[in-house]
């Protein structure tokens, strides 16, 4: 009689184990579960607020109407892409050859401080009071005049360097695309050393 008796209380404590050890199990399960959808979470909302998709049918648009898209290869640390617009004007007849383009890509970091490219057709106006001037040489653009000015578009004094076609072509084979940089800090100058590391490292998308 007191070995049935053991029997079921021995059969009683592995019955109780096993139930603690799949709890155990279930718990664990949950939390990973749980886990990881806070991981792809945080990464969807990441993706959405940081990264921005460039339209490949735009820079192909752009290409087509004058106007290669250049970007830079160097990005200084604390800065991201932040913004892409492309503006294609088509005329009246819907002939893509006969548009005009234009596109910027603006760069956010820290300390209130932007950069940005622009690409168009146009020129970009009369030269400013320019109180000192860089001059650098690239592989893609030739050398390029990098300028410290004043009277910009933001109000303050900031770097801007233009590119434009005036006794040859920016681009070989593309006569009229011109191109702005600009370097913005609201307390500070942009960093001309910077500045001159970004126009030297853009390429051709």
């Amino acid at each position: 009689m007191n070995s049935i008796k053991n029997i079921l209380i021995l059969i009683f404590i592995y019955t109780f184990f096993l139930w603690g050890c799949k709890n155990k199990i279930v718990t664990a399960q949950d939390d990973f579960v749980q886990q990881k959808n806070e991981v792809l979470h945080n990464k969807k909302t990441t993706l959405k607020t940081t990264d921005i998709i460039i339209d490949s049918d735009k820079i192909r648009q752009l290409i087509i109407v004058g106007v290669p898209v250049i970007m830079p290869n160097y990005i200084p640390d604390g800065f991201q892409l932040t913004n892409f617009n492309a503006d294609i004007r088509t005329p009246e007849n819907d002939n893509i050859a006969d548009s005009t383009g234009h596109y910027e890509a603006i760069y956010q970091g820290a300390n209130r401080c932007h950069f940005g490219i622009e690409g168009s057709e146009a020129s970009w106006g009369d030269y400013l009071d320019v109180s000192q001037q860089w001059i650098i040489n690239t592989k893609i653009l030739g050398e390029v005049t990098l300028m410290h000015i004043y009277g910009g578009s933001s109000g303050k004094p900031e770097l801007q360097a233009w590119v434009i076609p005036d006794e040859k072509e920016v681009i070989k084979g593309f006569p009229y695309a011109s191109y702005r940089f600009y370097f913005i800090c609201q307390n500070s100058l942009f960093s001309p050393k910077e500045a001159a590391r970004i126009i030297e490292s853009v390429k051709i998308q």
